[in-house]
């Protein structure tokens, strides 16, 4: 029991509680500042922000919604701009990046220089040029790319460990560093990036699950009947019983030691009996919060919790590790307090993730993106 607890914990990540994994060293939380009384050299921490509980806003009309929600971003992207050294974009092709890039350039005007950086994966699924080329077409960007090798990684490996210093989730993390490190190449300082969106804004399809829950909660029965099938027919693998969600969540040298002890092979998660799945879930999963739907609980769960943080932890290290300084235009606070008061089908409703993002950037985004 207790090492399936550890498990699901360690697969969250490493950055949602103040202990780490290095003994004598804790961390600030999110929202969270520090004081050291120089005399004494006894800390002071407090909490200088944190979602507040307050009133659902009542939509009457969405549109009103959409044009609020993008003025808020603009106002977010120009306050980060500001620098007295090169500022340009990563831009993977994707939804958010790419919202970024496209405003910039309505900020700037069209005869100011923009930089963007972008990794690619030529042949591969992965690789997303297609998109990111439709946004450097549409906003006249000064366009730079880097293909991550596996010879550059054998080489880098070392000093990409180094300065990584805990566990990175995947390789994707490398094409990051390579991002960074092109951009100190061409001599651009500060870099905007579109990490946050995704879980403040409802971008995973795992969020659906919760939507569901959100939509029943309000007895809005009507939009339920109406968006479940399309969701299962579109995201057959959102709705996902217990057991699947904790067997995805355990390491795989777990998965394959339990498979090994016990001798009933890959299926030994999936033999979990519910009721075992559903209480480890319960016990290690963040308390609701007063006032925040299943959905924007989520959301605030992982913006703030889990994996988000882990994240940002990512993009800090791989950015230091060339000396650029990242700045996020998703994670100001006030896109958070808008989005946390809004009815659930703002942000997942007619079967879209971030329908609030997609929407506010009609006329903005290259519609083959947005859509």
């Amino acid at each position: 029991w207790r090492l399936l607890r550890a498990a699901h914990n360690a697969s969250t990540g490493l950055d949602a509680d103040r202990q780490t994994v290095f003994n004598a060293v804790q961390q600030l939380l999110p929202g969270e500042a520090m004081e050291v009384d120089v005399r004494t050299l006894a800390p002071k921490i407090w909490r200088y922000w944190q979602i507040k509980p307050s009133s659902p806003r009542e939509v009457t009309d969405e549109r009103e919604v959409f044009d609020e929600f993008r003025e808020l971003l603009t106002d977010s992207v120009r306050l980060r701009l500001r620098s007295d050294v090169p500022v340009g974009s990563c831009l993977s092709g994707g939804l958010d990046s790419s919202a970024i890039v496209c405003i910039v350039r309505q900020l700037l005007g069209e005869d100011v220089p923009y930089n963007t950086f972008t990794g690619r994966f030529p042949g591969t699924s992965a690789d997303e040029w297609s998109y990111a080329e439709q946004v450097i077409q549409a906003t006249g960007a000064r366009s730079h790319v880097t293909e991550p090798t596996v010879e550059r990684f054998m080489a880098d490996l070392p000093e990409f460990i180094w300065y990584n210093e805990l566990p990175v989730g995947s390789s994707s993390q490398f094409a990051q560093w390579c991002v960074f490190r092109l951009a100190k190449e061409r001599g651009v300082t500060v870099l905007l990036d579109g990490q946050g969106a995704d879980e403040a804004l409802g971008g995973y399809e795992q969020y659906f699950a919760r939507y569901v829950e959100a939509l029943r909660e309000r007895g809005d029965g009507g939009r339920l009947a109406r968006e479940l099938p399309k969701i299962r027919e579109r995201y057959p693998l959102a709705l996902t019983p217990p057991t699947r969600g904790l067997r995805d969540r355990l390491p795989f040298r777990l998965r394959h030691w339990l498979s090994n002890r016990f001798g009933i092979g890959t299926s030994l998660l999936y033999g979990l009996r519910p009721e075992v799945a559903e209480k480890i879930a319960r016990q290690n999963a963040l308390p609701r919060k007063p006032g925040l739907d299943p959905l924007a609980n989520a959301l605030e769960q992982d913006s703030f919790g889990r994996f988000l943080t882990t994240l940002l932890r990512y993009g800090d290290r791989n950015s230091m590790a060339h000396s650029r300084e990242v700045r996020l235009p998703f994670c100001d606070h006030r896109i958070a307090e808008f989005v946390f008061r809004l009815p659930p089908h703002m942000l997942m409703g007619e079967v879209q993730t971030k329908r609030l993002l997609r929407e506010s950037m009609k006329g903005i985004l290259p519609e083959g993106i947005r859509t």
